[in-house]
């Protein structure tokens, strides 16, 4: 009898296995409560609040600068 290694016809990238270990164990147990799922949406909520008021104080910024720029351009090109 020849030892054969199962893995030796395996392409690069293709898994090893055909069965999922998920299929085999059941569904997949949260770690995590409900209250901590609800925690972990109201911060994600909090961050993207956080952001958006960034990007804002960003656009406003460039739009002042433009805008004093624009005219010193015109008021001075005369």
């Amino acid at each position: 009898m020849s030892d054969v290694n199962p893995n030796e016809h395996v392409a690069a990238g293709e898994p090893a296995h055909s069965h999922t270990p998920a299929a085999d164990h059941g569904a997949a147990v949260s770690t995590f409560s409900d209250a901590d799922w609800e925690q972990f949406q109201a911060e994600d909520f909090s961050a993207g609040q956080a952001v958006v008021i960034l990007m804002l104080g960003i656009f406003l910024t460039g739009v002042f600068i433009y805008s004093v720029v624009a005219y010193w351009v015109v008021a001075f090109s005369n």
